[in-house]
């Protein structure tokens, strides 16, 4: 990252950094023991290390991004069969009314994800926090210091930023189960 940028950006770009560090060094000390062939171990060990170097990773995690939605009201706690649509709706972004409801959460609600688990690595990346946001709710702002820790290209930062924050948009037309 060049020296022009802001404190608070070399911050962020140093938490995604050890952040990635994190999952790497979970996923060498998870591989099996060595097979005999010491080759194609050491092999392994380099494409995984390319895999979670910090341009590699952000840029195949946003294009995994699409396979998870944010969801404030999923269907399938309801029953494991149910189709239709996951939505998310902020509790402040619905109507006050006289029976309890989702909007008595106010601004502290948890956000569920629904979709492929394989992928929730990329939700547990948005969720970093930085000065009490998450690099999600950053995204949403399209933070500027945000950007510049993603990506020395602004252009890509944006683009960067654009994938990972479809989880955010419905998926598909809203429909219920009948």
């Amino acid at each position: 990252m060049p020296m022009s940028y802001s404190p608070r950006a070399a911050a962020i770009r140093r938490l995604i950094e050890e952040f990635l560090v994190a999952r790497l060094n979970d996923k060498l000390k998870n591989r099996p023991t060595d097979d005999g062939d010491s080759g194609a171990a050491a092999a392994a060990q380099d494409d995984l290390r390319h895999r979670f170097e910090f341009s590699a990773w952000i840029a195949d995690a946003a294009r995994r991004a699409v396979q998870i939605q944010a969801a404030t009201h999923s269907l399938k706690p309801v029953h494991p069969d149910a189709t239709g649509t996951n939505l998310f709706i902020a509790p402040l972004e619905l109507p006050a009314h006289g029976l309890v409801g989702s909007y008595c959460l106010g601004a502290d609600f948890d956000v569920d994800v629904v979709g492929n688990a394989a992928v929730l690595d990329v939700y547990k990346f948005l969720k970093l926090s930085v000065e009490g946001h998450s690099l999600l709710d950053l995204m949403l702002a399209r933070d500027a210091d945000l950007l510049a820790g993603l990506s020395d290209d602004a252009d890509h930062a944006r683009d960067l930023v654009t994938a990972f924050t479809s989880i955010r948009r419905p998926k598909d037309t809203p429909s219920s189960h009948t």
